[in-house]
């Protein structure tokens, strides 16, 4: 599987990069997936992302910083519907995490506009462990135009998950709510570069996903825009 799982992202990486709108690098003082804390501190982000008929392709690496070893990779597939008054995004997507690599089949549900409620599930693979989904509600809030490259814009979100069934670090199961997170970012524009300041909070309802109830980490990035 995970031969499988290595080409398939050899060759979305090389169509990201081929057709890319845009590349990316971040940093972050920490590094979470689905609540989950996975690495505590100096944590790099190269990011290259490409949409291709309504298909949006996405790679990201993740490397610490300490001594520059790439310690997970994320590559994801999705497609958005076209629908006027409907957001339906299907998304496949595979993760190498610590210990174990899982696959993602996603479907997002949300309502078009500045301010967007939406739906997500997520039905997870792993190597290790017992299948189990994520059921995320979230909301996103755009302030200005983020298409705009000449202007602007900050974007907001917050999102509540419920857990059914996974933990990337043992066999405990956890079927409950298991925290919620919030987001802001701006984006400063200079020609094509887009300078991305973030500050992400998250607060955590059962402690078999994290003892620390509240926890807050920033982020900076730069994206380039071909």
């Amino acid at each position: 599987m995970r031969r499988i799982a290595l080409t398939l992202i050899m060759m979305l990486c090389v169509c990201s990069i081929a057709v890319a709108q845009d590349v990316g690098v971040n940093y972050s003082d920490m590094y979470r997936w689905h609540g989950w804390r996975l690495y505590e501190e100096n944590i790099i982000h190269t990011s290259v992302n490409a949409e291709i008929r309504g298909f949006d392709i996405d790679a990201v690496g993740h490397y610490e910083n300490e001594d520059n070893d790439l310690k997970k990779m994320d590559t994801s597939l999705a497609y958005q519907i076209p629908l006027r008054e409907l957001i339906v995004k299907p998304s496949y997507g595979y993760v190498f995490l610590p210990g174990m690599d899982a696959q993602e089949v996603g479907l997002t549900l949300g309502l078009p506009g500045n301010i967007s409620p939406r739906y997500s599930i997520y039905h997870v693979v792993p190597d290790n462990s017992q299948n189990g989904q994520f059921h995320v509600l979230g909301v996103d809030v755009f302030i200005g135009d983020p298409n705009d490259p000449n202007a602007i814009s900050a974007g907001l979100m917050a999102e509540v998950t419920y857990n059914d069934g996974v933990n990337p670090f043992g066999q405990t199961v956890i079927r409950d709510w298991s925290h919620f997170t919030a987001a802001a970012q701006l984006n400063v524009p200079f020609d094509d570069i887009i300078l991305q300041p973030g500050i992400m909070f998250q607060h955590t309802f059962d402690e078999i996903v994290e003892n620390d109830k509240n926890d807050c980490w920033y982020t900076i990035g730069f994206q380039y825009r071909f």
